[in-house]
């Protein structure tokens, strides 16, 4: 049997699946910020998943626009 660490989640698992998933390993959400409205999806994960990832979307390899950020409590 194969025990993970850490799972990271890229799709649109809702909070449910997160907390079941959190029995096994921490769970890391990843969200992809491209306008200013972006910014509620934190607040749908953030008191679910262990740490939220920010991405700018579609593997551009850019980086997200960190002025959607502002005000945010972010590490």
């Amino acid at each position: 049997m194969c025990r993970l660490d850490i799972a990271q989640l890229h799709g649109k698992e809702n909070k449910k699946y997160i907390s079941s998933l959190k029995k096994y390993c921490e769970v890391w959400k990843t969200v992809v910020i491209k306008t200013l409205g972006d910014k509620k999806k934190i607040k749908t994960y953030e008191k679910t998943a262990d740490k939220i990832l920010f991405d700018s979307g579609a593997g551009s390899g850019k980086e997200i626009n960190y002025s959607f950020l502002n005000n945010e409590d972010v590490d």
